[in-house]
């Protein structure tokens, strides 16, 4: 009781200093407009079963783990016709690709905040019969209540860092709570067992079940398709083209001052922008203004049918992926600042795209290591940019050789999606008993 006190105390001091930044960010950068209300349990559904069967609830915080996490959800669904499976994220585009990539389940909502009101409130009208959480993201209030109503607590694809260890066992007290009320751990790596081993956490209670991400099979366009999209994009058949994926600020603004000149020097070169935040697409444009070479946006295409952009910036949702389809190189951002921490290098990487990243890639760590063991990827600082993809630029030859040994780890990496889905089958057997 006293450490539920306590626990409760600290969750709100941190949410009033989060406070104002919050403010801030919905009315500058029009984030958490949709999510932030909803997130104290305002209009969250009443949740109905099917015929008696199970409820399901997958969290998947935002982007890339709802994406990975999507295969191992589409298997219950498939296995168990009476589940009812919902989705929860904590960003606003994590919740918009849950839609786009999971629209069979049959809730998606926003987690709610970690406070016992809206905890409770919104368990009562769930009751999950078993919550599954992707890679991170553990909420002591939310897994204690989920616990009591009777929940069997799973984590799916897990992992933890150096930093995030040790502050965890600078917080025994509190870490031993929360990992005693999950059921199952997958993790991704023999490290991730090490680190929750060195928690306390149960050797029978884990299982290398290796990294979901890697299972992901992302949509391929078809020829046709692709030929519509570089047109869209006002891109040339013979273009080299350069997509940065997920870009965070300030990247936009330091790789195009990196690659100018290159743009400038190789009239077929062509970088086009695809940033991480809808909000951040109207600064992103700015910025791109501001370079002085001739640009473009996706939603502005149509308007300037004649135009031969070097720059163009893809102000849409869910193109991402489509748009690696069409890159002879992609450099994967979020890695260039350290407030990211990287994202999801396996994305080019499916598709044969000899794949850049920058020097912060904390976030990733299992998946560069992995990576660089294939030597399937490029990991570069800011001031050797230019020199890498020049090289790039001018060397077909290692282009294709990088793209054939991304395409290689990516095969060698398969089967953690069945290794988890397996884990799960073993934990809950009575929901799969029909």
């Amino acid at each position: 009781m006293i450490f539920q006190l306590f626990y409760e105390i600290a969750s709100w001091i941190l949410f009033l200093i989060f406070l104002p930044k919050a403010i801030y960010q919905a009315i500058v950068e029009k984030k958490y407009r949709t999510s932030f209300l909803k997130r104290f349990g305002y209009q969250f559904p009443k949740i109905e079963r099917k015929n008696k069967g199970p409820i399901f609830w997958v969290h998947a915080v935002s982007v890339g783990e709802s994406q990975a996490i999507s295969s191992v959800v589409k298997r219950i669904k498939d296995e168990i016709k009476d589940a009812v499976i919902i989705i929860s994220s904590v960003s606003e585009t994590g919740h918009a690709t849950a839609k786009r990539v999971m629209p069979y389940a049959d809730y998606h909502v926003y987690l709610p905040f970690d406070f016992s009101l809206s905890v409770r409130y919104v368990l009562k009208r769930v009751q999950p019969d078993v919550v599954i959480l992707s890679e991170t993201d553990f909420w002591f209030n939310f897994l204690n209540r989920a616990k009591k109503l009777g929940a069997v607590i799973m984590v799916a694809s897990g992992k933890i860092s150096d930093n995030s260890c040790k502050q965890f066992k600078r917080f025994s007290f509190f870490s031993k709570r929360l990992f005693s009320l999950v059921d199952f751990f997958c993790l991704q790596s023999e490290r991730d067992y090490e680190r929750f081993s060195d928690l306390g956490v149960a050797k029978s209670k884990m299982r290398v079940s290796g990294n979901i991400k890697s299972d992901v099979q992302y949509p391929t366009l078809l020829d046709a398709e692709k030929i519509e999209l570089r047109q869209k994009l006002r891109l040339q058949k013979d273009d080299l083209v350069l997509v940065v994926g997920s870009s965070h600020a300030p990247e936009e603004e330091l790789i195009l001052e990196e690659l100018s000149y290159l743009l400038k020097e190789h009239q077929n070169f062509k970088v086009v922008i695809v940033p991480r935040h809808p909000e951040r697409f109207s600064q992103v444009e700015e910025i791109i203004q501001k370079t002085g070479l001739p640009h473009t946006t996706l939603s502005k295409c149509s308007e300037k049918p004649d135009i031969n952009p070097k720059v163009v910036l893809v102000d849409a949702m869910g193109t991402l992926v489509k748009c690696y389809q069409l890159a002879d190189m992609a450099i994967v951002a979020g890695s260039f600042t350290d407030k990211v921490g990287g994202h999801n290098i396996l994305e080019p990487a499916f598709f044969g795209v000899p794949t850049i990243c920058g020097p912060h890639m904390f976030s990733q760590k299992q998946l560069l290591e992995i990576a660089t063991s294939h030597n399937a990827v490029v990991q570069v600082d800011r001031e050797k940019l230019p020199q890498v993809i020049k090289e790039l630029i001018e060397n077909a030859k290692k282009r294709k050789e990088i793209g054939e040994r991304g395409l290689s780890m990516v095969g060698a990496l398969r089967g953690a999606s069945e290794r988890t889905f397996q884990a799960l089958h073993d934990l809950t057997p009575q929901f799969f008993s029909n």
